[in-house]
């Protein structure tokens, strides 16, 4: 049993030593540092990092004379077995070291001092020695004190380099790798893919297919944020499955993979035409097997883009070309794959022209609110508020409404922080309006801005901060908002409403939310879209807005009109209960300045 201990001691010690993946590194700077202070400070021509495993003595960093021998020949051996701080003034002298070679022969060692290094859990794996051919005296307790410090310096550095090395490892995995389906992320698949192609010769074809999911905006109204990761996850592996060498796998930015194969010498340009053909056919079939998710099944579709170039084009050229593909097969409904074409593709690099000038836009704070008043219809078309509307001059270029860049701005990533400013700078010039008046403003908010938990919070500082009460602020949410993550919107909305802001179903009747949904949140206002307004009185739409009416009444919720252009409609409204109301017939939206002057000329 004693053997039994012994040898299992010795096996967590040597994997203690592994643990810090230092043996046989070579040289390293700190090391190297810490044994020349050593030897300038006690005055010793040698001084090494000794590291022992199960049958050599390997030196780390050494000053002077480099002393790497057999475990069972060296000095430091011993210092395992009592653990703690060894002095031998004359190795000559002790029983235990006075028949080793380094002692007995060249290069006659006489004086030996050696600390253990001790991990942080508690192993020995090596020693800090000061090494003399003379006898030297012994160490005093100061000396004793210096050198047991040194020692613990350079286990703390050894387990640093450690979590040094595994925080590079991570942060490499992270920079490569996507971390929900631990595939190439797009960055580094691209690269890879032109690393293969510079391979491969002047006249390369690359191959690429880009599978865009469709309807997972339902897979995460119904299951949320995990659930729609526990699909990209599922989809991930049965690709992975269909993607042997040489094919690259990896996924793209949000719902979407890219597969890329590089021809080679032995891929001639109709063989790669078959891959692209057979694989499309069996993506297609594997993304449309069920999956099963919270006991559910649910069925997935995908809309498939290949591309294939040859004359060594550039790969992220080829990965643009099929993506544009893609959209055009989701254009068509998507479960098909589609060719890319010149049309499609010029299309698409617009877009990403679009997507450039939208991120320059956004850091230059090149954007600018414009405010349409909105009107009491029963008090002689006073004003009671104004809804701000974003707008992006373009000098030079065609104009872009919201409702195309406003979409780009949500798939890049900046629409959280462009909405803050739209909602900051409404908040200060509200606050310039004010003079006595009982004003609001109304503020669109993204479906994207409802599923950050700090909103609220974000929201009500920024008000304070321009002077407005929360009241005065009515934020307009659509209906397509409460389609996707309802429980996380919900709270979002519950805690906005707690706050004090006014809240507002925009477009409503237009989107496919439940009534159910809509009439449990805390919801002020229905907002009616100009396209019933539109309709009145006598179109098909009117009705729609006779039973809106009805049913705002009913919630006691107030009702703004949308688009109301003529006499007839306002008439048509006000009969049926509506009294707040916007469009062409009162003002066209204007910037801030046109709108100071608007206020200042209006009834009050």
């Amino acid at each position: 049993m004693p053997q039994d201990n012994a040898a299992h001691k010795e096996n967590a010690r040597l994997d203690a030593l592994d643990r810090l993946q230092i043996m046989h590194s070579g040289y390293e700077q700190p090391f190297d540092r810490i044994v020349r202070m050593v030897a300038n400070l006690f005055d010793v021509p040698n001084v090494g990092i000794h590291l022992l495993d199960d049958s050599n003595q390997w030196v780390k960093a050494f000053e002077g004379q480099r002393f790497a021998c057999p475990r069972d020949q060296s000095v430091c051996q011993f210092i395992l077995e009592i653990n703690e701080l060894m002095v031998i003034p004359d190795l000559r002298e002790d029983v235990r070291t006075r028949e080793l070679a380094i002692v007995s022969g060249p290069p006659h060692l006489r004086f030996y001092a050696g600390m253990p290094l001790i991990t942080s859990d508690g192993y020995t794996v090596g020693t800090l020695c000061l090494i003399d051919m003379q006898p030297r005296a012994g160490l005093d307790k100061a000396q004793q004190t210096q050198f047991q410090e040194f020692a613990a310096l350079i286990t703390e550095v050894m387990e640093l380099r450690v979590h040094y090395q595994r925080t590079a490892q991570a942060l490499h995995k992270a920079t490569e790798f996507d971390a929900v389906t631990g595939l190439y992320n797009r960055v580094a698949l691209i690269r890879e893919g032109q690393r293969l192609l510079g391979q491969a010769g002047n006249d390369a074809a690359t191959a690429v297919i880009k599978v865009r999911l469709d309807r997972m905006n339902l897979v995460l109204g119904s299951f949320g944020q995990q659930g729609g990761l526990a699909v990209m996850q599922t989809i991930a592996g049965r690709l992975s499955a269909l993607s042997e060498p040489p094919v690259l796998l990896g996924r793209g930015n949000g719902n979407n993979f890219v597969l890329i194969r590089i021809g080679t010498d032995t891929d001639s340009q109709a063989t790669l035409e078959l891959w692209l053909n057979d694989m499309a056919s069996r993506i297609l079939t594997a993304v449309t097997q069920p999956i099963a998710l919270a006991e559910h099944s649910i069925n997935l579709t995908a809309s498939l883009g290949l591309a294939l170039m040859d004359n060594n084009t550039a790969v992220y050229h080829v990965v643009d070309a099929a993506s544009a593909a893609s959209l055009g097969s989701r254009e068509l409904g998507g479960n098909q794959a589609r060719r890319f074409s010149a049309e499609e593709f010029s299309a698409f690099r617009d877009r990403i022209n679009i997507e450039a000038e939208l991120r320059k836009a956004f850091s230059e704070q090149l954007f600018e609110l414009h405010y349409q008043p909105i009107i009491d219809m029963s008090e002689q078309g006073q004003i009671r508020g104004a809804e701000a509307l974003i707008r992006w001059p373009r000098p030079g270029n065609l104009p872009i409404g919201p409702d195309q860049f406003i979409p780009v701005a949500e798939e890049i990533g900046i629409i959280s922080e462009l909405g803050l400013w739209v909602f900051s700078t409404a908040c200060r010039d509200l606050a310039s309006w004010q003079q006595g008046r009982q004003l609001w403003i109304a503020v669109n908010l993204s479906p994207v801005q409802l599923t950050d938990p700090q909103l609220t919070d974000k929201l009500v500082s920024r008000a304070q901060a321009a002077g407005v009460s929360c009241s005065q602020i009515k934020l307009e949410i659509t209906e397509g908002a409460l389609e996707t993550e309802y429980d996380s919107v919900s709270k979002t909305l519950r805690e906005l409403h707690q706050a004090g802001f006014m809240l507002a179903v925009d477009d409503f009747g237009t989107g496919h939310s439940s009534m159910n949904r809509v009439i449990r949140m805390p919801f002020d206002a229905l907002k009616v879209d100009r396209g019933f307004v539109s309709d009145c009185p006598d179109g098909a739409g009117a009705a729609v807005v006779t039973s809106m009416g009805a049913l705002a009444d009913q919630l006691n919720m107030e009702l703004i009109a949308e688009g109301v252009e003529t006499a007839s409609q306002e008439a048509f409204l006000l009969q049926h209960g509506y009294r707040l109301a916007q469009g062409y017939r009162y003002a066209r939206p204007m910037p801030a300045d046109a709108f100071s002057n608007y206020l200042n000329t209006s009834p009050s």
